[in-house]
Formats: C-alpha cells, sequence, structure tokens
C-alpha cells in the first residue's frame, strides 16, 4: 500500500551464467516493451529496466510473465522488491549502466 504505482518492471535472469546471453534475452524481451536501461550488477547478472507506468497491471503481469518463462527471477515482480541501482556499490564494486536508450522512454 506504500507504493502508488509501478514506473518500471526489472528484470535479471541470474540463473544464465553468461553475460551475453542474459543480453540476449533482454534483446528479445525488447521486442515486446523497450528496455530502457541495463544495470551490472557487479555480480553474475544483468539487470533491465523495462518502463511500465503506461501499461496496466494486466499488461505488467503479462509481460513479467514472459520474462519468467524466459528464466527470470520470479520474486523481483514485487513492487518493493530492492533491485541493482545505477551507480550502486557491491561489494566494493560500482554497478554500471551498460545500456542506456532514453528514446524507450514512452
Amino acid at each position: 500500500n506504500n507504493i502508488a504505482s509501478r514506473r518500471f518492471i526489472v528484470v535479471e535472469f541470474d540463473k544464465e551464467p553468461d553475460k551475453m546471453n542474459q543480453s540476449r534475452l533482454h534483446g528479445f524481451l525488447s521486442e515486446s516493451i523497450p528496455c530502457v536501461m541495463v544495470v551490472d550488477s557487479a555480480g553474475k547478472s544483468l539487470h533491465g529496466w523495462y518502463p511500465v507506468y503506461d501499461k496496466t497491471e494486466s499488461q505488467a503481469a503479462a509481460f513479467f510473465g514472459k520474462a519468467v518463462a524466459l528464466g527470470a527471477d520470479e520474486t523481483i515482480y514485487d513492487k518493493a522488491k530492492l533491485v541493482r541501482m545505477p551507480g550502486g556499490m557491491r561489494d566494493g564494486k560500482r554497478q554500471r549502466v551498460v545500456y542506456w536508450d532514453e528514446e524507450a522512454m514512452p
């Protein structure tokens, strides 16, 4: 109840060990909703940020269901779930933005 609306869905494929394959999965998802940003977790995964503030909750859920079917972490759909932030630190390493597409914002 503390979160009024969902602005982004963040998708991570932490079960896929190869970041190049994770990039391909994000590319595939971008055909449905363009990816605005990808953050390298400074660990094993890439976190794709997809804007959904102009989508209904059922559209957002369908998109996330597609991501989960591809192997995305299903727990991250929670609106209050903590995700990797651009510029954040993890174990002394900076979480870098490795992809940015301002034009993907609706």
